[in-house]
């Protein structure tokens, strides 16, 4: 489901969908289990960097999103931080929901 959901992003922003191989199945799948992102984080995380203008053309792949990954959670985190004009105090990285709350659409 996630291999697919960043394919249908990426035809969606007007690029040619990403053929969803081994490797595309592989990365997807060290996300959950190497990394113990759960699929509503990288879901979260397709959509914010797809929206992302600056994101959008770096993010074509899942190998590129996990490699990407902890860059796109601190920028999320730091784009919520000015949307609410505070400094939001720093967080156990052990507690990853914490963090990958802030992944979502600007």
């Amino acid at each position: 489901r996630l291999c697919v959901h960043l394919a249908d992003r990426v035809e969606g922003n007007d690029s040619l969908r990403p053929r969803i191989g081994k490797t595309f199945r592989d990365a997807a799948r060290l996300m959950l289990d190497n990394d113990h992102r759960t699929e509503a984080q990288i879901h979260k995380a397709i959509d914010w960097c797809q929206d992302s203008e600056w994101w959008r053309p770096h993010i074509m792949s899942m190998t590129k999103l996990r490699e990407k990954y902890d860059q796109l959670r601190l920028q999320a985190a730091r784009e919520q931080t000015s949307q609410n004009g505070r400094h939001q105090p720093f967080q156990n990285p052990k507690n990853q929901d914490d963090y990958d709350g802030e992944l979502r659409a600007p």
